[in-house]
């Protein structure tokens, strides 16, 4: 009999059923199933293993970042934060998301992770969105840092530097002026005579048994 049998038939007198799944094509001699691309077992009924696509999951996958391949074609999903044609691009600055597609709200400078969109600060901020100072008695990353600034001095929200009030001195201003200097860092000369002493953060003199000239 050269008959051939039917789709979804096979052996002899086509008696046999094909258990092809997927829409694989079936011998008709031997009920073998020919899989479609991305399919793969006896029936076609298992998807090609990740890294592989294409007829009998022979061709290799180049999706990068973990990424997900479609077992058919080969084309690449991303993951969140990267796009590109083998997902190797990450998000452009200022974007994040499936497809970079979500826009950062991040302020002051700060960086947005492409793959949730959090913002990670700079120093000197906090906050959601890093829009918040840090207070005057802390700073660094997150304002995590104490300030360690004595006499009103001024500590720098970035890297917790000081900056000493008139009168003042030391890395923490912790130290008066010298005898003989005042003001700001304590690099203004006293003019006293008469052996009066300075004030040193005006510069004032305080003169000793009735005699001043300042």
């Amino acid at each position: 009999c050269e008959e051939v049998c039917s789709e979804g038939r096979w052996g002899h007198n086509c008696s046999q059923k094909c258990t092809c799944k997927n829409e694989a094509s079936c011998l008709p001699e031997s009920g073998k199933c020919l899989c479609t691309p991305g399919w793969k077992g006896p029936s076609c009924d298992q998807l090609c293993d990740n890294g592989s696509y294409g007829q009998d999951c022979r061709k290799a996958c180049e999706c990068e970042n973990e990424s997900v391949c479609d077992p058919v074609n080969g084309s690449c999903n991303c993951t969140s934060g990267y796009i590109g044609e083998k997902c190797d691009e990450v998000c452009e600055i200022g974007t994040w998301g499936y497809n970079c597609t979500e826009s950062c709200t991040c302020q002051n400078q700060a960086i947005c992770l492409p793959h949730n969109g959090e913002c990670i600060c700079t120093p000197g901020w906090k906050g959601v969105i890093c829009e918040l100072p840090c207070s005057s008695d802390s700073y660094g990353q997150d304002c995590t840092q104490k300030c360690e600034c004595e006499n009103e001095a001024a500590c720098s929200p970035v890297n917790g530097a000081c900056t000493c009030t008139p009168g003042y001195k030391g890395k923490i201003c912790d130290e008066v002026c010298d005898s003989g200097t005042w003001g700001f860092a304590c690099t203004e000369k006293c003019v006293c005579k008469n052996g009066a002493t300075c004030l040193p953060v005006t510069g004032q003199c305080l003169c000793t048994s009735g005699i001043c000239h300042n």
